[in-house]
């Protein structure tokens, strides 16, 4: 893809600068109307609705739990009046449920089993306490998440002039500019709420082909196809909003889906550098994401099975729901600002850590829960059912922290491996070597191992004033660092001004002292080592310098038994030079 310059840069931002206004007003308007009071329609008879707006999404209404409504259930008719009247879109709905307060409205409903019955329930302000807690909370987070997406927008729009950057800070910006239900209902213009919601798709169209040209802007045959396809469907979309849902997102869904296994394939096609750390922070943002769409998903399958009125889990729906998001832009700005990119092991490994922590938590909670109720039910004639999920949360938070250890300690083998590999292997492989190898091939394996293990850019091993091992930089480099007065640095274990080597390691064993150091660069993208990679470099440094202070002694050793055995064979030759006569001559007589 080519870069931006010329007119097509001077159209491109002022292209950007408009919808960027768009956005920012939006935003603002969405966050003014949205924290507004509204109209909860099914809310003020304690009933959420969900999907098309005909079928129960949670009971949050003590009337409506009493009398048996469960999420699930699809509303058929409201005072006998069928649903396909009525229609299923907000303003159909409030229209037909609004009434004073106090007053009764049929509301015929069929549940999972078929079952068709009629109920009335009262509309009451209290009833959308839980509801409009909820939304508050969603609207929160959907204005974070909108100020992340700016952000993100405004970060790339700064590197318009490459392809992919120019793509995404448009398809951000484009994605903002769709009203919330509060602002379409305050506007009250159709054609202009459906020309900012053809904007979003077509900004959703430009996010995915962005993504399949990332992070270089090269595209495959196949990915124009995929890109021609997009747009096609951003079109027939634009055209046909009905069938947004219907058709449209599955087809965005799929293609986001082949996006993804791209960049897969071509993160184990490319050897270790800039664009593999690149790829794997945006493997990583898309792999969050879906992480925290799945425990959205989950949560609101077992949340009705759980109990029809559970806050906390709802709460964590909706933030996940809307961090999902966050992640996705936050790995691909890391990705194409270049910045911290040799962070991804240890922030992947965290991430995975809690992630696998937060599902076993919440799996915890749901099975410590049903059973207790169960157990209640059958044994204690359900005395103690108003306190199951409390005593599920207790079980579940005892066992969280057995849990959050085995989760940390998979994260590490599994994500960190090269610093598993180091603790584990170098004490052992030095220990070894101690008794056969000299100093200097002990010190050029402690140097290269701790540089290809925290993937710095090179490595030396200082042993009193001398350079005995470097990985990745000549010992002429290290010794023109050493004559600019460098040595007396040393005393401090980190100089971060120090471009060749920021991070200094003291090699100290105990009854012998200070060996030597560890001298290590930076990582590939300039970025310092991160505190895991530090921890694990201390974690070797005992085991490292005894090594080589055993080596340094041995070596001492070996030179002063040679120097012995010199002295010794010189002193033979001049004896048998004395004794043994030389060709042609006769012996001294004494």
């Amino acid at each position: 893809m080519p870069a931006l310059q010329g007119g097509w840069l001077k159209a491109y931002t002022a292209l950007w600068i408009a919808l960027a206004a768009i956005a920012f007003v939006m935003t603002g308007l969405n966050a003014w109307k949205g924290f507004e009071p509204f109209e909860h329609t099914y809310g003020h008879y304690g009933l959420v609705s969900a999907g098309s707006g005909d079928r129960i999404g949670a009971v949050v209404g003590s009337e409506a739990i009493a009398k048996g409504f469960k999420a699930g259930d699809t509303i058929l008719a409201i005072n006998e009046v069928p649903m396909e009247e009525i229609g299923t879109g907000y303003l159909a709905a409030r229209k037909a449920l609004i009434r004073e307060e106090g007053e009764a409205i049929a509301f015929t409903v069929r549940n999972a089993k078929g079952n068709v019955r009629t109920e009335r329930l009262t509309r009451l302000k209290e009833n959308t306490r839980l509801p409009e807690t909820a939304r508050k909370l969603s609207l929160g987070l959907n204005l974070a998440t909108d100020l992340a997406f700016l952000c993100a927008a405004i970060l790339l729009f700064r590197r318009r002039c490459e392809p992919v950057p120019a793509l995404l800070a448009l398809g951000f910006t484009m994605i903002l500019v769709a009203p919330n239900l509060a602002v379409n209902v305050w506007l009250d213009q159709a054609s202009l709420a459906a020309g900012l919601e053809t904007i979003n798709i077509f900004g959703n169209t430009l996010l995915l082909l962005g993504l399949l040209a990332f992070p270089e802007g090269r595209m495959s045959r196949i990915a124009w196809l995929i890109g021609c396809a997009l747009l096609v469907c951003g079109a027939i979309t634009a055209l046909l909003p009905a069938i947004k849902n219907e058709v449209a997102l599955p087809i965005f869904a799929a293609m986001l889906a082949v996006a993804v296994v791209r960049q897969i394939l071509r993160y184990r096609r490319l050897p270790d550098g800039i664009t593999r750390q690149q790829i794997r922070w945006s493997i990583f943002g898309f792999a969050v994401g879906a992480m925290l769409l799945v425990i959205q998903t989950s949560l609101g399958l077992v949340n009705p099975l759980i109990s029809p009125t559970s806050p906390m889990l709802a709460s964590i729906a909706i933030v996940a729901g809307n961090l999902s998001g966050v992640c996705l832009a936050a790995g691909l700005v890391i990705s194409l600002m270049r910045y911290r990119l040799y962070d991804a092991d240890t922030v992947i490994g965290r991430s995975a850590a809690y992630g696998v922590l937060t599902l076993g938590f919440l799996a915890l909670f749901a099975g410590s829960q049903e059973v207790i109720e169960a157990l209640s039910e059958t044994y204690f004639g359900d005395q103690i059912g108003a306190l199951a999920g409390g005593m599920a949360a207790a079980i579940a938070t005892v066992l969280v922290v057995p849990l959050h250890r085995r989760a940390n300690e998979w994260a590490e083998r599994r994500f960190q491996k090269e610093l598993v590999r180091l603790r584990r292997e170098l004490p052992r492989l030095v220990s070894d070597l101690r008794e056969t190898a000299t100093t200097d091939r002990i010190a050029e394996i402690v140097a290269e191992r701790a540089a290809a293990c925290v993937k710095a850019t090179h490595a030396a091993v200082l042993v009193g004033p001398e350079v005995l091992g470097a990985a990745g930089v000549s010992s002429k480099a290290v010794n023109h660092w050493l004559a600019q007065g460098h040595v007396e640095e040393t005393n401090a274990k980190d100089v971060l001004t120090d471009r060749l080597f920021p991070h200094r390691l003291a090699l100290d064993c105990e009854g012998v002292g200070r060996v030597g150091w560890l001298l290590l660069g930076p990582h590939a993208d300039g970025s310092r080592l991160v505190k895991d990679e530090r921890n694990t470099l201390a974690e070797i440094a005992e085991p490292v310098a005894r090594a080589l202070a055993i080596s340094q002694s041995r070596d001492f050793e070996r030179r002063q038994m040679g120097a012995i055995l010199t002295s010794f064979n010189e002193r033979v030759r001049a004896l048998e030079e004395m004794v043994v006569p030389r060709a042609g001559e006769a012996p001294a007589l004494a």
